[in-house]
């Protein structure tokens, strides 16, 4: 069997896959030569394999039935007697977890308690966490990419924001909702007053850049006593960002008009290089995708027939 998995990888490398895990497609099949020479793949096998050592994550054990799935279809091609591992059998596994969605009432609430933190650490204090968690509910920009803003990056006339490279999202500069100008305007002044010498955007009480860490700390506060509705035991700030595009992939779902340029636009607004990174938004909100179902049905239904 490990020349049938050999000649399966290079298959496979001539459709243009990596085959990153080519060896543990080779490593099964010398497995398969030592506990049942000349007998057919099966399921039971596969997954004795992908459980046999304790310390393997259930991630990594989803992972490899996965590739050995593929592999099984390859030689059911050539022995009917081939079983195909089910799917799902090991759990979720690699599956995406679903962030928070929250609501406008959420939102609101959350922007109240940053309104009341605490104050001995001066005014600009609560005005900061305010600021910093409306831009990012109102933009969906990421957490990072507000901690490391420069006061130059905010144009307020133009009522634009420069967004510079973070993770893999390029330099880009994203438009603004006049009353988010207005809120970023109105922080600027007193953080001005408050550190006249420092260039970054949001401060924290030294004057210096927010850091993640107490960033964080902070949120967990303001969220405390807020049910989470995804797979992440409290809202995330991250959550945000989902939140932003997800509201607006589902408005524009509803649309009978195409949402195809809609999307191209919100993948460049959020900064991802390819529209795959975009599509985990519509993913992430059944509603995007009962609409999306509902304006295909619709469009299926006044197609002419082709027969």
């Amino acid at each position: 069997m490990p020349g049938l998995a050999r000649r399966y990888v290079a298959h496979r490398q001539m459709l243009g896959y990596k085959m990153t895990d080519a060896g543990r497609v080779v490593a099964f099949a010398e497995f398969m030569d030592r506990v049942a020479p000349g007998q057919p793949l099966t399921a039971a096998r596969a997954l004795e394999w992908v459980t046999a050592d304790p310390a393997r994550k259930i991630t990594t054990q989803v992972g490899l039935l996965s590739t050995l799935r593929g592999f099984a279809r390859y030689c059911l091609a050539l022995d009917p007697r081939t079983q195909i591992p089910p799917a799902g059998v090991l759990g979720r596994g690699y599956g995406r977890r679903r962030p928070h969605i929250y609501t406008t009432a959420q939102v609101r609430s959350i922007l109240r308690r940053a309104r009341t933190l605490t104050t001995h650490y001066g005014p600009l204090h609560p005005l900061t966490y305010e600021t910093f968690i409306g831009l990012m509910a109102c933009t969906g920009i990421r957490s990072g990419e507000a901690r490391q803003l420069k006061l130059a990056d905010f144009n307020a006339r133009a009522g634009q924001l420069r967004i510079a490279p973070f993770k893999a999202s390029p330099e880009r500069t994203i438009p603004l909702h006049p009353t988010a100008a207005q809120a970023l305007n109105r922080y600027v002044a007193l953080r001005r007053r408050c550190f006249p010498f420092a260039d970054s955007f949001f401060v924290g009480v030294t004057g210096r850049p927010l850091r993640k860490g107490p960033t964080e700390s902070v949120f967990d506060r303001l969220v405390a006593g807020i049910t989470s509705n995804g797979d992440f035991p409290r809202p995330r700030m991250t959550d945000f960002r989902h939140t932003f595009a997800s509201r607006w992939i589902a408005e524009w779902s509803v649309q009978a008009k195409p949402v195809s340029h809609h999307l191209l636009l919100l993948a460049r607004y959020l900064g991802h290089k390819n529209f795959a990174s975009t599509w985990w938004y519509v993913t992430s909100d059944p509603r995007s995708l009962r609409a999306a179902a509902d304006t295909f049905r619709r469009f299926h239904q006044h197609e002419p027939s082709s027969t």
